[in-house]
C-alpha cells in the first residue's frame, strides 16, 4: 500500500494508517507491544463483582504469557492442541497467548455449548487439554476428550493463597482427570524462569503454520473447523488499522464472546498491537453502569447492544420528563450539522456522561444496523463504524473508514 497521501497533486501530513508496525506472529506483535507501551495498562480488571477497575500493564502481561507458556511446556504440551473456554477474563487471554505464542494451537471454544457439544469440539479439534473459568467447568464433567483441566479464576491478588482454592473437587466424579489451578502453574512458570529455562521465550514461529482452529457459529450446519495462522490474523489486525484510527489513549469494554474471532481479534488482540486497553464488562445487565466506570473511548458490539444502549438512553430521556426538549434539541443539531457546525458533544453532553463521558467510536458486525440507530449516535457525536467479515478472514473483509 503507498501511505503517501496525495490528491490532485497536493501531499498531505502522514496519518494514523502509516504508523504501521510490521508484525507477522502474535509473539512479535506482543513482544513490540511490551517494549513500546512497558508501564501503560493493557487491561482493566476486577477483583470481584462490584469492585473498582485496577490496571494490569503491558509489562505484567508479557510476564504472565511467558511464565505460563513455560509451565505448559514444561508439562510436555508442546505441539499439542489445547483448548480454551469462558467467559471473556483476563486469564482467558493470558492462557490464548502462551498457547499461541510457543507451545502448541489454540483452540478457542463457546462457553454457551452443552456437555456433548463441547467434548464433540475438542475430538474434532484434537485435544485433551482445555483452559475454563470456573463457573463453566461443571458442563466438563463426564466427558471422555478431557483429561487436563486448568481451572481460571478472575485476576486477584496471586499472593493471597485464600482467593483460589484448591480446584480438584470440580472434576472429583472424573478420577482420571488432571485439574490444575491456573494461578499456581502461572507460579510455577515463574520459578521455572528464574531457574533460567527459555524454551518457551526462545521458540520460533512458523507464521504460515496452522497456529488457531476456530469453530464456526454452526448457521448452516454443524460447526466448522477454520484453521488459521499467524500471518492471517497480523495481517487482518495491521488492515484493519489502516482504515480504522486506535490510539495508545484508547481504551475498550469488552462485551462480546471472546472466543469468537470479531472479539477476539479485534477487541483483544488488535488492541494490543496499538498499545490500547481492554476492561472486561461484567455481563449484559452490567453494560452501562460498566462504561460508566471503565470510561472507555470505544465499543467493539453487535447492533442488538446499540440497541439497548440507545433504549436506555430514550428511558433515561423519558424518566426525566424531557422529550420534548431532547426532540428539539436533535432538530437544533441537525440544522447546525447542515450548516457545517458541529457541537454535537457539547449539546449532549449529558447523554455522553450517562455513557462513561469519553466514547467516540462504536463499531458494529456481524448483523445489520438500523438505519435510524447509527443516526442517533452519530447525532450524539459518537462515529459509528460497520464491518462486515466472516471466521475464515479473521473476520474482517470490509468495513467503513
Amino acid at each position: 500500500m503507498n501511505t503517501k497521501a496525495v490528491i490532485k497533486g497536493k501531499k498531505f501530513k502522514k496519518y494514523w494508517y502509516e504508523d504501521i508496525r510490521e508484525i507477522v506472529t502474535l509473539k512479535d506483535m506482543l513482544k513490540g507491544s511490551a517494549e513500546l507501551y512497558w508501564s501503560n495498562p493493557a487491561f482493566w480488571v476486577k477483583e470481584k463483582r462490584g469492585a473498582e477497575y485496577k490496571a494490569v500493564n503491558y509489562g505484567l502481561l508479557q510476564h504472565d504469557v511467558n511464565a505460563l507458556g513455560t509451565k505448559l511446556v514444561n508439562m510436555g504440551l508442546k505441539g499439542n492442541r489445547i483448548a480454551v473456554m469462558g467467559q471473556g477474563c483476563y486469564e482467558w487471554i493470558v492462557s490464548y497467548l502462551s498457547v499461541i505464542n510457543g507451545t502448541g494451537v489454540v483452540v478457542p471454544i463457546d462457553k454457551e455449548l452443552t456437555g456433548a457439544e463441547i467434548g464433540n469440539l475438542m475430538k474434532a479439534g484434537g485435544c485433551d487439554t482445555i483452559f475454563c473459568t470456573r463457573n463453566e467447568c461443571k458442563k466438563l464433567r463426564g466427558i471422555p476428550e478431557v483429561r487436563r483441566l486448568i481451572v481460571m479464576d478472575f485476576y486477584g491478588d496471586r499472593t493471597d493463597p485464600s482467593v483460589e482454592p484448591e480446584p480438584t473437587e470440580l472434576l472429583e466424579a472424573d478420577p482420571g482427570v488432571e485439574v490444575y489451578s491456573w494461578r499456581k502453574l502461572l507460579l510455577e512458570g515463574e520459578r521455572l524462569l528464574e531457574q533460567g529455562e527459555r524454551g518457551f521465550m526462545e521458540a520460533e514461529i512458523d507464521p504460515d503454520k496452522m497456529a488457531v482452529i476456530l469453530f464456526t457459529s454452526g448457521t448452516t450446519g454443524n460447526p466448522k473447523g477454520v484453521m488459521l495462522s499467524h500471518r492471517n490474523i497480523t495481517s487482518n489486525i495491521m488492515d484493519v488499522c489502516r482504515i480504522c484510527q486506535v490510539y495508545e489513549s484508547d481504551k475498550t469494554l469488552s462485551i462480546l464472546p471472546i472466543h469468537h474471532t470479531y472479539e477476539c481479534t479485534l477487541g483483544m488482540l488488535l488492541v494490543i498491537y496499538r498499545g490500547a486497553s481492554t476492561a472486561f464488562s461484567e455481563g449484559m445487565k452490567y453494560i452501562t453502569q460498566n462504561m460508566k466506570e471503565a470510561q472507555n473511548t470505544f465499543i467493539i458490539v453487535v447492533p442488538r447492544v446499540l440497541e439497548m444502549v440507545y433504549s436506555s438512553i430514550l428511558k433515561g430521556v423519558e424518566k426525566q420528563g424531557k422529550q420534548k426538549a431532547f426532540a428539539a434539541l436533535l432538530k437544533v443539531n441537525k440544522g447546525l450539522r447542515r450548516a457545517g457546525i458541529n457541537v454535537s458533544r457539547t449539546l449532549f453532553g449529558t447523554v455522553l456522561n450517562a455513557l462513561g463521558g469519553k466514547r467516540r467510536v462504536g463499531i458494529t458486525g456481524a448483523a445489520a444496523l438500523n438505519p435510524d440507530i447509527l443516526r442517533a449516535f452519530e447525532e450524539f457525536g459518537i462515529t459509528v463504524l460497520q464491518g462486515y467479515g466472516m471466521t475464515e478472514c479473521t473476520p474482517l473483509i470490509a468495513g467503513t473508514p
